[in-house]
């Protein structure tokens, strides 16, 4: 397989010097101004794909930085993004060159960013960039951090749409963010989802949980009210759930919690069988240091008792 470099288009402006330039033509070209920046480019570029290992060891590679720096920069700002990542992968696959790969790295991050911004994670351009930076972590061993640079463009892509096989997928990806403990990103995520009206009763007890985990329990209350607003009256084991947080939520602020308690008790006698898994504990843990022991004690064994012993 080519390399990305040689995957990557030239520019389409003619150079006044070929490939096989001396580098000093090149860079004389750079030296004298931005009124020879177009052809100092094209000509970068033909050497680029010609000859990549002789542009990087160029005598005096600071100018080349700066002229591959200053094409990468002025063709992320064009208003109509090109499909191509061409200028991006020749500015870190030189630093890469250099041993400078932290720089490298950066480079890829910042572009990402930027295309982002300008023309969102839909864009080829931006995929692109997206796939290099996480193959390049991936080539410096830093295999989680690939995974991540994949995972939060599908998150970003996720959050544009609003059809049912979108947030479907989207509430797999929240509940995978917070059993990973990326609690914000499963706010996001879950806010998203409520922004749509998806299944807005167990959302608002998912978006709860996450919101308790963060240490937001005025946020989390609020969550709790609009999912006992919307409670379904047939699905009891949700009703079980938002019983459960406003018992724990009147605990942790030190207030009586034996009215939704009662109620809780009373629910769970009249529906032996309404019991469904539900990850929770991690939650519990993390709120540890708020709870005296018997009360998380008691909030564990509650919480058994109300997903049957199970979790998500």
């Amino acid at each position: 397989m080519r390399s990305a470099t040689v995957e990557r288009r030239a520019p389409k402006r003619e150079a006044e010097h070929s490939a096989s330039a001396p580098s000093a033509c090149v860079l004389n070209l750079w030296e004298q101004g931005i009124d020879r920046y177009e052809t100092c480019a094209a000509a970068l570029g033909r050497l680029l794909i010609a000859q990549p290992t002789r542009v990087h060891t160029f005598a005096d590679s600071a100018i080349v930085e700066s002229a591959l720096r200053a094409a990468m920069n002025k063709d992320l700002a064009r208003t109509r993004a090109s499909k191509s990542a061409f200028w991006v992968s020749a500015v870190a696959q030189f630093l890469e060159f250099k041993g400078r790969s932290s720089e490298a790295a950066a480079v890829y991050r910042q572009a990402l960013d930027s295309l982002k911004a300008a023309h969102g994670p839909d864009h080829p351009k931006t995929k692109i960039v997206a796939e290099e930076l996480a193959r390049f972590l991936h080539r410096l061993g830093k295999k989680d951090e690939a995974s991540l640079v994949r995972h939060e463009l599908q998150v970003e892509h996720l959050l544009t749409r609003s059809d049912p096989g979108s947030l479907l997928a989207l509430r797999e990806v929240a509940y995978g963010a917070f059993s990973s403990g990326c609690f914000v990103q499963a706010e996001v995520c879950y806010r998203h989802l409520l922004a749509h009206n998806f299944e807005p009763p167990g959302t608002h007890c998912h978006l709860a949980r996450v919101l308790i985990a963060l240490g937001r329990d005025a946020d989390a209350a609020a969550e709790v009210g609009r999912a006992w607003e919307c409670r379904p009256e047939d699905e009891p084991y949700i009703i079980l759930r938002i019983l459960f947080f406003k018992a724990l939520l009147a605990t942790l602020a030190a207030r009586d919690a034996q009215a939704p308690l009662t109620m809780l008790k009373q629910l769970l006698r009249d529906h032996p069988t309404a019991t469904h898994p539900w990850r929770i504990a991690p939650v519990l843990e993390r709120i540890r240091p708020r709870l005296t022991p018997p009360s998380h004690a008691f909030f564990t064994q509650l919480s058994q008792a109300i997903t049957g012993n199970s979790a998500e």
